[in-house]
């Protein structure tokens, strides 16, 4: 069948949040889920604050201060990796450090409980794929540990708490939709952001009994939670991608207040001596009086502000788009420094023993709270959404280079060997000599290897990051109503595709005035072979669930067009392949307008056939 589009058939519209269905749809993913075992009493779950000397959460407690309990690296020492985590996808979320135990979430959906001294890994749970551009960070209190997931597709998304020391489940709370933000524990309650079961809206604030996984409240909002909830006082605080920061009454789920900024609240508010801080999409840094909803002042940066605020001893500490981290007097919001990292600050500071903890363009910075000179950095080698955790000397910290680092100092043990060597003096010392030279010819090859891995690694990012996404943004400008999602967390992301990609980013496209939306994505394979196989399968199971093919004019290369229809609603997806690499394109309208939403995902497959010309590739 072939369909000749005229080109004033394109119904424009609001930005929808799909890129779910297209993870889940187009590329066909095999959602894998844990043993579910029955759920067992859970003693009273009271917060941890950072007293305790772990970091049980999200920005250190339920406040969401930022503030780390310590001590951090020795300056004056050299700073090394102790141990490498390595699981082979990004590491966006942010770990929770309890009992000398290291727990972290990764892309492809696992939990994992590390030794905190070596790395060793206790134990891991798999239960399904992250949501595109959210880092779900756990909460361990009580011997607990509280984790969202998006482990179905429209019917399986939970709430899981796990016991820290066997990783075995104890109960599953299972949610309308999507799980969207990171979890808080406060009182015996969970609190967590997430979606209705229609793709198309319903958005939700839970507060689930921390004993039993029994729903206590659900409080609707007009758009995604992407924001993790504070808990400060009785009253939840937290942020919408409506631009809204809400206040709600932490035992009946009313709202207090709700305050407007100028764009989308991704940033997670710290609550310190009843303020509230968060950053917004807007560009503004925001102190909102905790009890009234009032504003006590803003601070403009110059770039989206995504990352979350700390608060420690009157100061904001905070991330910018505009390659910044900014210390803001918290009483007048007047600027005391700014430390420039080169790139985006989307992962939030740690702040403990006047040490300001982030990270941003491949680095760990650590930056002196009051003068804002940097002490030390340590290259990572992958772009860190995730946030710092600070204990006992050590900083744990993601990439999205799929590695998770202890940063510190040598440890007391390293320290012994070394002088116990340097003072031997025996008839072994020519072949002591001997096995250090080798040792040492040997660690020098190896730290080559991985320094040129994460040197490939960076430059894979910034070709999707920032040439591919530069000149896709430009070409889609040129469309009516069409605009790349700024705000979209872009990242190299196996762990959203099946064995053989190599490559991924996804490019979410908001379009203005009427229920449509729309995303690309570009994914590098290890050869043509696989790509063509790729598009092949991942068609063939749609064209046999009941997508019919198009025959459409204007695309080049190999390529294949799907349609489906529904009485309220219309897809398309367009895929095309070059060489190694794949282009998916795809489109939703909320009307049975299928010429409408293929003209889309023509396009848009034009579109980023044109960047992928204009970039040369990092291979």
């Amino acid at each position: 069948m072939s369909i000749s589009v005229p080109r004033n058939t394109r119904v424009l519209g609001f930005h929808c949040s799909c890129a779910h269905r297209l993870s889940r749809i187009a590329i066909a993913l095999t959602l894998l889920l844990s043993l579910l075992l029955p759920g067992l009493a859970i003693a009273r779950v009271t917060a941890q604050d950072n007293d305790s000397g772990d970091v049980p959460m999200f920005r250190g407690n339920p406040a969401r201060t930022g503030e780390m309990p310590g001590p951090g690296p020795d300056p004056a020492e050299e700073i090394v990796a102790r141990w490498v985590f390595q699981p082979g996808v990004d590491v966006s979320s942010s770990p929770a450090v309890v009992d000398g135990v290291v727990y972290v979430v990764t892309q492809d959906g696992n939990v994992y409980a590390l030794d905190a001294d070596s790395g060793t890994q206790h134990w891991t749970v798999q239960f399904g794929l992250v949501e595109a551009n959210a880092s779900f960070s756990p909460a361990v209190v009580d011997g607990v540990v509280f984790v969202g997931s998006n482990d179905g597709y429209n019917s399986a998304y939970h709430l899981h708490a796990i016991d820290a020391v066997s990783g075995t489940q104890r109960w599953a709370f299972q949610s309308k939709g999507h799980i969207t933000s990171s979890a808080v524990v406060d009182d015996g309650v969970v609190y967590v952001g997430g979606r209705g079961g229609s793709w198309a809206g319903d958005y939700y604030l839970y507060a689930i009994d921390a004993d039993s996984g029994t729903q206590r409240w659900a409080l609707e909002t007009s758009d995604l939670l992407r924001s993790s909830p504070a808990v400060d006082d009785g009253v939840v605080y937290v942020g919408s991608q409506d631009g809204i920061l809400y206040a709600i009454d932490a035992a009946s789920g009313l709202k207090r207040w709700a305050f407007a900024t100028g764009g989308a609240v991704f940033s997670t508010p710290a609550v310190v001596e009843d303020v509230v801080y968060a950053g917004s999409g807007d560009g503004n840094v925001y102190a909102i009086d905790a009890a009234s909803g009032t504003q006590h002042w803003a601070f403009a940066t110059e770039g989206e502000v995504l990352s979350s605020p700390a608060v420690v001893d009157g100061v904001v500490y905070i991330g910018s788009d505009d390659g910044n981290l900014y210390a803001i007097d918290a009483a007048t919001g007047t600027q005391r420094w700014a430390f420039q990292t080169g790139n985006w600050v989307r992962s939030s500071p740690a702040v403990v023993d006047g040490v300001v903890y982030v990270g941003g363009d491949g680095n760990l910075h650590a930056i002196d709270a009051d003068s804002g000179e940097q002490h030390w950095s340590f290259a990572t080698g992958g772009w860190m959404f995730s946030s710092p955790a600070v204990v006992d000397g050590v900083v744990y910290v993601g990439t999205s280079g799929g590695n998770l680092y202890a940063i510190g100092n040598l440890t007391p043990a390293a320290h012994t060997a070394t002088a116990e060597a340097a003072s031997t003096a025996t008839a072994q010392a020519n072949l002591d000599a001997t096995a250090t030279s080798i040792a040492g010819a040997t660690a020098t090859i190896e730290a080559q290897a991985m320094a040129t891995s994460e040197a490939i690694q960076l430059s894979w990012q910034n070709y999707f990051w920032t040439n591919i996404y530069d000149a896709f943004s430009t070409a889609v400008s040129e469309f009516p109503g069409m605009s790349v999602d700024g705000t979209s967390n872009i990242r190299i992301a196996e762990s959203y595709v099946p064995a053989g990609y190599s490559r991924i980013a996804h490019y979410p496209v908001p379009i203005e005035g009427g229920p449509a939306s729309a995303l690309v994505l570009l994914a590098i394979f290890p050869s043509k072979a696989d790509a063509d196989a790729a598009m092949e399968n991942i068609s063939g199971g749609l064209i046999r669930s009941g997508w019919a093919t198009q025959d459409v004019k204007g695309l080049k290369h190999n390529h294949v067009c799907l349609t489906v229809e529904y009485s309220s609603m219309s897809e398309a997806l367009c895929y095309m392949t070059r060489d190694d690499a794949l282009i998916i394109s795809y489109s939703a309208i909320t009307l049975p307008k299928p010429e409408a939403v293929l003209l889309n995902a023509v396009d848009l497959a034009n579109a980023m056939n044109g960047a992928y010309n204009q970039v040369d590739r990092p291979d």
